[in-house]
């Protein structure tokens, strides 16, 4: 009956984890993924997944490339 009752607990323990957002940059270079953390910054994540799917972004050059 412990056996049981403790394998019920760690099986309502874990939480499925939610995908990664990501987003998928296409450049003229190549094309490279973002991962972007929500849980981190919920609005900046929020925010330019709004801009992206609005095309803000589209034919843009990057002002700062960091090597």
């Amino acid at each position: 009956m412990m056996t049981a009752y403790i394998l019920v607990s760690l099986l309502l323990a874990v939480q499925p984890t939610a995908p990664p957002k990501q987003a998928v940059v296409e450049t003229a270079a190549g094309t490279f993924i973002i991962d972007l953390d929500p849980e981190a910054a919920p609005n900046q994540v929020a925010y330019f997944m709004k801009l992206a799917q609005q095309g803000a972004y589209d034919g843009t050059t990057f002002h700062r490339v960091v090597k």
